[in-house]
């Protein structure tokens, strides 16, 4: 499937404009206005250029019978009034779609999710599926959504980078859509969720799963305001609530007819309700490696809202009996924001992907290979300087000013000399001990008999803990023996000067963080 263009509404409608931009035009030369001019110059460019690109796209026709497009209307009214879109299999209505020499048939009805698009009598998002086994450019399930919303330009090129990294993401192409011979402009004919989207990525045609996010589209309704649902501390509805949410597959009734594939179904949500219960580490259920990068991908357009309750997809793999992750829906570079360190799914492995490949993503040599992929004709609208900066941000991210706290422990031991060190890790990724500095003068590689636990005994310190607001100290004992106080030429009853050095685990900058002593100790209440 190919990208296009976006285009106007419709031919009249670009005469329409034309015609007031021309009576603008008059009256800024009439008053001596440039500014209006410079204005003119600009929308009357944009209109033009527009048209001759609606050339290009294909056009998507969908005709409905008068009382089906009556119970989409009734169902838009409802929709209207509790602000959001909750759909069901009776919701479905039947129609036909014309598109490149051919006419398909389809059951039809509003996409679910925020009911904002319905405001306007043409700019309707729809969830279509094919009948009669019939296929509409390889694919049985698709939406249609408008271009105007959500950058589909760029998402498009975000779910490319996506294939490009190895990560499932459905296929996209730019329509002109006619709907009951009404043209509705530019639309994004977005691939739905079904075997060929598998296929299509290489992989074995599996299971996809999503977290049910219905009881959230009914609190919305009952709230009538989805920021001030949000904003609830009761429900606490963040990137963590999966854990709030039921499980639930696509295509459950096609997949009941299958014993192999009602095995895995049941496989793939089991896995993701051991997440939610706290019985598996998400590592153990996640392909660790997909799921950095899909977080190291998003972090770099920006598609936060690929990470969102309502977004979330998996496609549990029968070959590896692992989640992956689906790109769907990120809506790039719409704000400035990153995303949430809850999506880590509080595992340091996940955190330890996402820092791997998000070192090797934020280079700028990544966005040379990346032009390669998604403009190798030179196309320059795509936002460059945008995820150049974007690229900074996640540099500055893998490059912590302080990693750790860490403070020095009088010892009240009587014997060999030694300093006693608490380290906690204070960043959202592992953080690597390396050792100590003393004065400049001295270095001790990290061992692990310095730490007071064997079940500790890593380099490794883990991040925050997702599920506790609260710091993990480990001790450091560190015993200074008869060789490093006779080569130092330290003079221990003097104050020192003590430097932690700590990496993350996938950078090769060293950090070091002073060790601040005479700090009050932990007091026990």
């Amino acid at each position: 499937m190919k990208i296009g263009s976006k285009t106007p509404e419709r031919r009249s409608s670009s005469v329409a404009l034309a015609v007031a931009l021309l009576a603008v035009f008059a009256l800024g030369l009439f008053l001596g206005q440039n500014d209006i001019f410079t204005e003119l110059q600009t929308q009357w460019s944009a209109l033009t250029t527009v048209r001759s690109e609606s050339e290009t796209l294909p056009t998507l026709q969908i005709d409905l019978p008068f009382e089906h497009y009556n119970t989409l209307l009734e169902q838009r009214e409802t929709a209207l009034a509790k602000n959001v879109v909750i759909p069901d299999a009776s919701n479905f209505v039947t129609a036909t779609v014309q598109f490149k020499g051919e006419t398909v048939p389809v059951n039809v009805r509003l996409l679910g999710g925020s009911a904002e698009n319905l405001a306007n009598d043409n700019q309707w998002n729809l969830d279509l599926r094919t009948r009669r086994a019939a296929t509409l450019a390889d694919i049985q399930r698709f939406h249609l959504l408008n271009s105007n919303d959500n950058q589909w330009h760029y998402e498009q090129a975000f779910a490319e980078t996506l294939r490009h990294e190895g990560i499932l993401a459905p296929r996209h192409e730019f329509v002109d859509l006619v709907f009951n011979g009404d043209s509705w402009g530019s639309y994004a004919l977005q691939e739905g969720f079904g075997d060929e989207l598998m296929t299509a990525n290489a992989r074995t045609p599996g299971v996809l799963i999503s977290f049910d996010t219905d009881a959230l589209r009914e609190m919305i309704a009952a709230w009538g305001d989805e920021i001030a649902l949000f904003a609830d501390p009761i429900n606490d509805f963040s990137a963590a609530s999966f854990r709030s949410l039921e499980v639930d597959a696509f295509r459950d009734a096609t997949l009941a007819r299958d014993e192999v594939r009602s095995a895995e179904r049941e496989r793939a949500i089991g896995l993701l309700r051991a997440v939610q219960a706290g019985d598996a580490q998400p590592s153990a259920v996640f392909d660790v490696d997909l799921f950095g990068r899909f977080l190291a991908v998003v972090d770099l357009w920006g598609a936060i809202d690929a990470l969102s309750l309502e977004n979330l997809r998996y496609y549990y793999n029968p070959d590896t009996d692992l989640l992956e992750p689906i790109g769907f829906n990120g809506n790039p570079l719409s704000r400035d924001g990153r995303f949430s360190a809850e999506a880590f799914y509080g595992d340091p492995e996940i955190a330890a992907a996402f820092a791997t490949a998000a070192q090797r993503i934020a280079e700028p040599a990544y966005l040379a290979e990346l032009k390669t992929v998604l403009a190798p004709s030179g196309d320059e609208t795509l936002p460059w300087e945008a995820l150049a900066a974007r690229q900074a941000l996640m540099r500055q991210s893998l490059d912590p000013q302080q990693p750790i706290l860490a403070y020095l422990i009088e010892s009240d031991q009587v014997g060999a000399p030694q300093l006693i060190i608490d380290i906690a890790n204070a960043i959202q990724l592992p953080v690597e001990l390396i050792g100590i500095n003393l004065n400049d003068t001295l270095s001790l590689p990290f061992e692990t008999d310095w730490l007071d636990s064997a079940e500790t005994a890593t380099s490794i310190l883990p991040p925050l803990a997702r599920d506790k607001p609260t710091l993990d100290f480990v001790r450091l004992t560190i015993p200074l023996g008869d060789l490093v106080l006779s080569e130092s030429n330290i003079d221990f009853d003097q104050p020192l000067d003590i430097t932690v050095a700590t990496q993350l685990s996938a950078s090769d900058t060293i950090h070091f963080t002073r060790v601040r002593e005479g700090y009050p100790a932990i007091q026990s209440p």
